[in-house]
């Protein structure tokens, strides 16, 4: 198992130390893999989001986890709804992320997180959302990276990891970093422009 999103950073600094969290989806997954273990190379990733819309193939989730363990990247899942949790490899995977406080409340008794110590995240539009969230059992939340105000408000009065969502260039990296970012997550869909940006961001952050 790899390292924790929760406890990876010292939080609440005037220039927050943030690390990078990756994003992709499942439908782009057999075709990133040749580059993965290239980005998971850097040691500002910490963590890489799969987006899965249906239940993860047991093969490439093995070169999944090949390309990211052995640079210590996190593999957290983001299943479209609660009911794919059902189907996850847990013993093979770092933590679930969920899309909405909706979906973090629908996730059934059965599937026991603690138990399992995996990291659970939740995607969160607001900051009562996001206490909720907190509220829910999660251990790092997530805020739209254009939602500056939010992620400045949380780091001064929550102790949970905030991520900055869809950072889409240096600029907006930059500001969710003053704005107290602890993570910032970027889309990966297969082009190179957002492998780029990653590259940029990693030299940014290091």
């Amino acid at each position: 198992m790899t390292g924790h999103l929760s406890s990876n950073l010292p939080h609440h600094t005037s220039m927050t130390p943030c690390d990078l969290y990756p994003i992709l989806s499942d439908a782009d997954l057999a075709n990133a893999l040749p580059r993965l273990s290239s980005f998971a190379a850097y040691e500002t990733v910490t963590a890489l989001r799969l987006c899965l819309s249906q239940k993860l193939d047991p093969a490439l989730l093995y070169s999944l986890t090949e390309c990211l363990y052995p640079h210590n990247v996190a593999l957290i899942i983001a299943p479209l709804d609660s009911r794919l949790l059902e189907s996850l490899p847990l013993d093979h995977i770092d933590g679930v992320h969920m899309p909405s406080l909706k979906e973090l409340k629908a996730v059934p008794t059965s599937f026991n997180r603690k138990k399992l110590s995996l990291q659970t995240g939740c995607t969160c539009q607001t900051l009562d959302d996001a206490m909720r969230a907190g509220e829910q059992g999660a251990d790092y939340v997530a805020f739209p990276a254009t939602e500056k105000t939010a992620l400045t408000q949380w780091s001064l009065v929550a102790e949970l990891p905030a991520v900055a969502e869809n950072v889409t260039s240096l600029e907006s990296a930059q500001e969710a970093r003053l704005a107290g970012a602890d993570f910032l997550s970027v889309s990966l869909r297969g082009n190179e422009n957002d492998y780029a940006l990653l590259a940029t961001l990693d030299k940014f952050l290091s």
